[in-house]
């Protein structure tokens, strides 16, 4: 069988060179070995033409990541503070902050695999503020969403915080 088939192709071959030659038609005999085409006994070595792929609304683009920046730093009256920033959905921690007075500055250099967006975040700190009869240790909790852009800066802030008990609010601005 495979005798045959071999013995086809070269038949093919043949008449096909014979009709290229004698009646001037282009004959066209594939290398199926070889990427390359014979035309009329040339190789054609050009690369083959790359198809584009359609356009898909249903198709997200990759997105590129980004970095931003949250800062923070002690208030007038804060003696130390320490606070967790947890960010996405489901929330993942990307940092913390230990501040104290020989340390008053910090930042975090959070780098978005998804690009710009929003983002929603969680803070968790521990303050330890200055009081009349020493000092007064407060647990602050705070949430909300960002919008996240390339190299946008936000900080952390102590938004309220009740006197008479040790709960505040914390949140990026």
């Amino acid at each position: 069988m495979k005798f045959w088939a071999s013995f086809i192709l070269a038949c093919l071959g043949l008449i096909t060179a014979f009709l290229a030659i004698f009646e001037g038609s282009v004959a066209a005999v594939f290398n199926f070995g070889s990427k390359y085409i014979e035309i009329a006994g040339q190789l054609d070595r050009r690369e083959p033409q790359r198809l584009s792929v359609p356009y898909d609304p249903g198709v997200q683009p990759v997105a590129t990541a980004i970095q931003f920046q949250i800062t923070n730093r002690l208030s007038d009256g804060q003696i130390s503070e320490r606070t967790l920033v947890s960010m996405g959905d489901p929330h993942q921690s990307v940092g913390e902050f230990t501040l104290t007075p020989s340390h008053p500055v910090g930042a975090l250099t959070i780098t978005a695999v998804s690009g710009p967006g929003n983002y929603r975040y969680t803070l968790q700190s521990e303050m330890v503020v200055a009081a009349a009869n020493g000092s007064r240790r407060l647990i602050c909790h705070g949430e909300g969403v960002i919008a996240v852009r390339a190299n946008a800066t936000f900080s952390v802030n102590l938004l309220s915080y009740d006197p008479s008990t040790t709960d505040c609010v914390v949140a990026l601005n």
